[in-house]
Order: C-alpha cells, then structure tokens, then sequence
C-alpha cells in the first residue's frame, strides 16, 4: 500500500468519525428537544389539574356556605315563629284572665301564674331545642366542610406526588439515554483507533516486503494463504 492509499484510507475513516459525531449530535439534540416537549406537557397538565382542583374546592366551599346560611335562615324562622306563637298564646291567656279578673282576682292570678310558668317552660324547652338543633346543624356543617377541605387536601397530595413521580421517571430516563450514547460515543471512538492501529501496521509490513523483495530482485507477490510474501 502507497502513501496515497494511506492518505485515502485516513480521509475515510476521518469522514466516518465526522459522521459519527454529527449523528451523535443529532441525537442528543433530538433527546433534548424531547425532554423539553415533556417537561412543557407535564407542566401544563399540572397547571390543569391544579386549576381544577382549585375550581372544584371553591364550588365546594360555596355550595357548603350556601347550605349552612340555608339553615340558620330557616331556623331563625322556626324560632321566630314559636316565639310568635307563644306570645300569641300568653296573649289570649292574659285576655281570658283579665275578663275574669273581677269575679275571680285571686283565682286567675293563680292560673296566670300558673300558665305563665307553663309558657315559660314551654318557651324555654323550644328554646332550648332550636338552639340545639342549630348547633347540631353547625356542628354537622363544620364536620362536612373539615371533610371536604381534607378530601381535598389528599387529592392535591395524591396528585403532587404522582407528578413527582412522573418527573423523577422522565429525569432518570434521560440519565439513562446520556449515559448510553456517552457509552456509545466511547466505544466508537476506540474502534476508530485500533482500526486506524491496524491500518497503518499494515501498510508499514507492506511496505518493508515490498522494499526487501525490490532489493533482492526477485519477483514480489503476496502468498494466498496470508502468511508472508514470496519470491
């Protein structure tokens, strides 16, 4: 093998090499605009998650407010309407006792008392039953409310640590995907070199038998069976 031969064997492996390195750039580039695809999709299906999570929480609460002012507007009612009632019925007890009066003074100041204390009794336990209710109705609101905010706060927690998840995955993939190209590039590298060790060792044998068998004037070839050269 010449000097010429040589120098075309060099610009080949030379243009090969460049190609490896242009495909490799190609590569990670395309891993690159990948990566920047997904991120850019996981951060927007986030942001839609988040939204309606957030859209979701505020109907909830809204509708929870609704329903607690819904009841404390009808048992302000309730309890407007009992009291009415008994003023109504202590009313018409003062009426009936005041007709009587003049007959029966002592005897309707008894039963005036009596049904006084009566009504005041009834009043009270109505009283007493309204503003238990309402406290229950309260109690029972504060408790849905608390399980909604805790619902809601376990599927954003939920959600998070998917994402993140999601996100560890994507990073390790890519760690992976560097990690083997750089692998790759390494290997093709050193098979580029041994080739061109291997080259150059044998256009040097070449080129000493080629020089031994012109000096000896004898006839130069190369044996078929690759061990040598003969004359």
């Amino acid at each position: 093998m010449d000097e010429n031969d040589k120098i075309f064997f060099e610009s080949l492996l030379l243009k090969q090499a460049d190609l490896s390195d242009r495909r490799m750039d190609e590569l990670l580039e395309k891993s690159d605009q990948r990566t920047d695809m997904l991120l850019e999709k996981s951060d927007q299906r986030t942001d839609k998650l988040l939204k309606e999570s957030d859209q979701r929480t505020d109907k909830l609460l809204k509708e929870s407010d609704q329903r607690t002012d819904k009841l404390l507007k009808e048992s302000d009612q309730r309890t407007d309407k009992l009291l009415k009632e008994s003023d109504q019925r202590t009313d018409a007890l003062l009426e009936k006792s005041d007709q009587r009066t003049d007959a029966l003074l002592e005897k309707s100041n008894q039963r005036t008392d009596m049904l006084l204390k009566e009504s005041d009794q009834r009043t009270d336990m109505l009283l007493k039953e309204s503003d238990q209710r309402t406290d229950m109705l309260l109690e029972k609101s504060d408790q849905r409310t608390d399980m909604l905010l805790k619902e809601s706060e376990r599927r954003s927690d939920a959600l998070w640590e998917t994402l993140d998840h999601k996100l560890d995955l994507i990073v390790e993939g890519q760690q992976m995907l560097a990690q083997q190209l750089e692998r790759m590039g390494l290997e093709l590298k050193e098979g580029i070199s041994n080739l061109d060790h291997r080259v150059t060792v044998i256009a040097a044998d070449l080129s000493t038998h080629k020089a031994d068998t012109v000096a000896h004037h004898g006839i130069y070839r190369v044996k078929e069976d690759g061990e040598g050269f003969a004359e």
